[in-house]
């Protein structure tokens, strides 16, 4: 007999306490209410530091940074958050969205975010040859990424009796060409999801 695998510890107590969904939506909603302290943990982990050295850079006691690690979303102070990622070496960023936001105007946002971006890195270009010849061939590697995410979301689209039209990209430069091909077959083997 095979053993039953389980995507997450809330599908594991629904299978174990599916006689009480009272005890499973409670802990689904401590769960939610955890996940930036769940995430901070993560990263201090992740970089192998432990609490007692977060507190002494933090300049605060070893049991604050197990408050703040084992607390709710809810009980964290901004400025404990910036000083815990400012140790890890991250900066806090705060997105102010529509609550009735959907998620073509959360992909059109993030695309704007995106442009900004590329706008910064093609400034940086603007100084000296050898960054433009780097940041050329990078709006290309992301291009081609992008290119690649929409694919492999639509291709997981049910079958329609209209499907999509197909869409050829002719490259004339021949880098770009080669860039493709080795990008299309690697890219975005693994999905990650936002802490």
């Amino acid at each position: 007999m095979t053993e039953k695998r389980y995507k997450s510890v809330s599908e594991l107590m629904a299978n174990i306490h599916s006689d009480d969904p009272h005890f499973v939506d409670d802990l689904k909603n401590q769960m939610n209410c955890r996940q930036i302290v769940r995430g901070l943990a993560t990263l201090r982990n992740s970089k192998n530091i432990t609490q007692e050295e977060i507190a002494k850079k933090m300049e605060c006691a070893q049991s604050r940074v197990s408050k703040i690690e084992n607390g709710l979303d809810d009980d964290l102070r901004m400025s404990d958050i910036a000083a815990y990622l400012k140790v890890l070496d991250y900066t806090a960023e705060i997105n102010l969205l529509p609550s009735d936001m959907t998620i073509v105007d959360e992909i059109k946002y993030y695309a704007c975010r995106m442009k900004q971006s590329f706008d910064k890195l093609t400034h940086l270009a603007n100084k000296d040859d050898t960054i433009q010849k780097g940041v050329a061939k990078f709006h290309i590697e992301a291009l081609v990424n992008l290119i690649e995410l929409v694919r492999s979301s639509a291709g997981k689209l049910p079958k329609s009796k209209n499907p999509m039209p197909k869409i050829r990209l002719s490259f004339i430069d021949e880098e770009i060409m080669q860039q493709t091909k080795k990008l299309t077959t690697s890219s975005c083997e693994s999905e990650t999801a936002p802490v």
